[in-house]
């Protein structure tokens, strides 16, 4: 029926609009923040942590969706304004986010992108060629 229809469009909607970006800014150290705001319960991404930098990062974006918001390396800088801190716990936070309600407003830090640099490189052969004999 149309109305069938229309609350499956409209359920449609909803989910594509589980992610809104909101103004960024950027952090102390001089790095890209932004905020994404999530209605449902799934996030479309997952986590790990960096032990050497006490950091919690997206490890992996699932939800192709939300591939132009988030990127793998992006830091969860903070949890509906309050800042994570340094933490190497990303169970822990993993558990957090699953605990708070919805919306839940998430703090990113963009990865920073280290440009390749062309390696210095020169190969040397100390060997001297050697010639086939005619016969």
């Amino acid at each position: 029926t149309a109305a069938s229809t229309a609350a499956s469009t409209a359920a449609s909607t909803a989910a594509l609009a589980t992610a809104v970006v909101e103004g960024g800014g950027t952090g102390g150290d001089g790095t890209e923040t932004y905020d994404v705001v999530f209605e449902d319960p799934k996030l479309g991404f997952r986590i790990g942590s960096n032990s050497s930098t006490s950091t919690v990062f997206v490890s992996q974006v699932v939800d192709t969706e939300k591939l132009t918001i988030i990127s793998a390396g992006d830091k969860i800088v903070a949890l509906n304004g309050d800042t994570l801190g340094a933490t190497t716990k990303h169970q822990a936070i993993a558990q957090k986010i699953r605990s708070l309600p919805r919306p839940l407003t998430i703090t990113f830090a963009k990865a920073k992108v280290v440009e390749a640099k062309e390696p210095n490189v020169s190969i040397k052969s100390s060997a001297t060629p050697q010639m086939a004999a005619a016969a």
